[in-house]
């Protein structure tokens, strides 16, 4: 999985239920803000979300 899907995952995540033009602008900022991240410090923000990988996903 790369940066860019779990960004994706993580937005989703965040603005569930919300309208498509303000999850899109949301992704936007996200994806702004996370590309300053590692992997790693991507993979621990989206488990603060609840989300969950399985081994090997992330390589």
């Amino acid at each position: 999985m790369t940066r860019h899907q779990i960004a994706l995952r993580i937005s989703r995540k965040i603005y569930t239920g919300k309208l498509l033009k303000k999850k899109f602008n949301a992704y936007q900022l996200i994806q702004a803000y996370f590309a300053h991240l590692s992997l790693v410090e991507l993979i621990s923000v989206a488990g603060s979300y609840g989300i969950e990988f399985n081994h090997g996903e992330t390589s």
